[in-house]
């Protein structure tokens, strides 16, 4: 039988291993959690910079579609391991400079890509923009729960939904920089992140000085021991993760052919997909502070029953007229991840960063794999097959859910909160 746990902080639910190293003091420090938040939304926006290039790519290096899809499943690939290696870093060791490392490494590599003259810088300064992405997410999550005192379901939903803003941000963004001052000109859209490192590293980098601490005491950490963290219930929510993930990338990939072969125009179908993320990264804040108050487990067991139903309705719905349940699935298959994040944390106390680069980088991206066999249903079964299938996936993700094993543990005094 498995078991919500109630807690101090509002329902929040953790799953602490024998031995294992107790959890950081949280220090409320909302205006660092704020800029951390920021470097999320920036970062993330500079990583959608890719989609829109794809086409200038191709017309400049006289790409074939294959070779677009071989590198971005390459590059996938070889960015999984990046965000729990460097979660089990900063766990351990606390490396402040991957503060300013990450946003400032994704807007050099991200701005410059579509003025370098050969493809296989193109291909480099990819590599080294995703590698810098999930470099910034282990430790600025890792801290901005550090940072939310007591609040912290709310505080990190605001941290996800500043990430979501970016990653609809990036492909609005850069063709419009491109058509008012030149593909030539582009580069300088990395003067943002720039700036933005620069008060990172002001706020959390700087070294101390006349013996005082000074803005470095706003860095909590108490360093973690032992092997990456691997229980059974955060093995299970990877699985959780994994599955929704496959689902999301699935019907993001393949929807806009299955709208506009029922009569939708490609801004409709566009429109459509969009909807997921930003009803989706709304909703999250939502999400965030109803998991403090009812339960981590809860709401995300509710939000993927509601998201399964919503996909099933707009499958069964005649043309297009189910359109808007998209915007409902969004509830689930966006808004829950800050919620999913807190979870893993929770999970295990002193391996934050850990425990985020397992859900957010490794699990995310281990969804990929769903979309080819999709592909593969889609060309000998029909496309409403396969979206069938990954509603199916949908469905099954609440069951899951029951299975991630809780410990209950005695309700404790809150630990207090420093300024």
């Amino acid at each position: 039988m498995t078991h919500d746990v109630s807690t101090a902080t509002g329902g929040a639910s953790e799953h602490a291993s024998p031995g294992s190293a107790p959890p950081p003091r949280r220090r409320k420090d909302l205006w660092g959690a704020g800029l951390l938040s920021t470097g999320h939304l920036l970062v993330d926006m500079y990583l959608t910079f890719i989609p829109p290039l794809w086409p200038l790519f191709i017309e400049r290096y006289a790409l074939s579609l294959t070779t677009v899809g071989v590198v971005t499943t390459v590059l996938s690939v070889l960015v999984l391991p990046v965000q729990p290696v460097t979660g089990h870093i900063v766990d351990r060791r606390n490396p402040r400079a991957l503060f300013v490392v990450g946003p400032v490494l994704s807007a050099l590599a991200f701005s410059f890509l579509p003025v370098v003259p050969a493809f296989w810088m193109v291909i480099v300064l990819m590599a080294i923009g995703r590698a810098a992405n999930s470099l910034y997410h282990p430790p600025s999550a890792k801290q901005t729960m550090l940072s939310a005192g007591a609040r912290v379901g709310l505080v990190m939903a605001f941290y996800q939904f500043a990430g979501n803003i970016g990653l609809g941000m990036g492909p609005i963004v850069l063709p419009q920089v491109i058509a008012t001052i030149g593909v030539e000109w582009s580069w300088l859209i990395c003067i943002p992140g720039l700036i933005l490192a620069a008060v990172l590293y002001a706020r959390f980098v700087r070294p101390a000085s006349n013996g005082e601490q000074g803005q470095n005491a706003r860095v909590a950490h108490v360093p973690a021991t032992g092997r990456i963290p691997m229980s059974v219930p955060l093995v299970m929510l990877i699985a959780v993760m994994t599955v929704r993930s496959g689902v999301y990338q699935g019907f993001t990939t393949f929807g806009p052919e299955y709208l506009i072969r029922r009569s939708a125009t490609l801004a409709e179908a566009g429109f459509a997909i969009s909807s997921i993320n930003l009803v989706g990264a709304t909703l999250g804040l939502a999400m965030g502070a109803l998991s403090d108050r009812l339960g981590r487990r809860s709401i995300l067991f509710v939000s993927m029953l509601i998201t399964a139903l919503a996909l099933s309705f707009f499958m069964l719905s005649p043309g297009t007229s189910g359109v808007w349940w998209l915007a409902v699935a969004g509830s689930g298959l966006v808004a829950v991840n800050s919620v999913m994040v807190v979870m893993a944390q929770e999970m295990h106390p002193a391996h934050e960063a850990t425990a985020s680069g397992l859900i957010v980088g490794f699990a995310f991206g281990l969804g990929s794999i769903f979309s080819a066999p999709a592909g593969m249903i889609a060309d000998h079964f029909g496309l409403p097959t396969a979206l069938w299938s990954l509603t199916g996936l949908a469905a099954l993700t609440p069951i899951l859910i029951l299975l991630v094993p809780m410990r209950r543990r005695r309700t404790a005094p809150p630990a207090p909160v420093g300024s």
